[in-house]
């Protein structure tokens, strides 16, 4: 009877002990699992960025500044920050409106050129349609001729717009508005997150 006690403990530790390194091992896996899977989540977030890399220099280096106007920015309060973008270089205001709407979650298109670009910044998708973008920075009120164009454009492309500018809108730019959504003063503080 001792000795069947005996084995019967020895296997009982065998039994401890293999289940024990299985268990570790199990961990070990778990863990490289997780791992693997924050590493992807990094990598999914940066490639989200439009692939950045493979636009222009003149391109990373405006969205380097918009990135630092970005937060900045959002520091100020309404009127100083509306001054602040009416100061920056039209191209690093471009690129602010397009970090404004990547930061709450859409995806962006941005365009290969500044110059030349047809009157296209940029697209955005909201709920599963592309919108062009149109940011234009002015001191006064808005130049009618460009909202009109935009919204041609737009409807050239059967799409919608947005034209986003840090000016005021007169009522003859509003008549241009059919297929164009104008954002400015609070509406376009709040997409840059000064005011909630």
């Amino acid at each position: 009877m001792h000795e069947v006690a005996r084995k019967g403990l020895i296997y009982a530790k065998f039994l401890f002990s293999l289940v024990g390194s299985v268990l570790a091992v199990i961990n070990v896996w778990w863990f490289i699992a997780a791992f693997g899977l924050f590493l992807l989540s990094i990598f999914l977030r940066l490639s989200k960025r439009n692939n950045l890399g493979s636009l222009p220099q003149s391109h990373q280096e405006y969205i380097g500044q918009a990135q630092r106007a970005f937060k900045r920015v959002r520091r100020f309060a309404p009127r100083r920050a509306m001054s602040y973008m009416r100061k920056m270089s039209p191209y690093a205001f471009e690129e602010l409106v397009l970090l404004a709407f990547e930061d709450q979650g859409y995806k962006v298109r941005r365009n290969q050129s500044y110059s030349h670009d047809g009157g296209l910044d940029g697209q955005v998708r909201i709920r599963n349609s592309w919108y062009y973008i149109q940011s234009k920075r002015y001191s006064n009120y808005i130049n009618a001729n460009h909202v009109k164009d935009f919204d041609e454009l737009c409807r050239k492309n059967r799409t919608k717009g947005y034209f986003i500018h840090t000016g005021k809108t007169g009522s003859l730019s509003k008549t241009y508005t059919k297929n164009t959504v104008i954002i400015s003063g609070d509406r376009l503080l709040k997409l840059i997150g000064v005011v909630r």
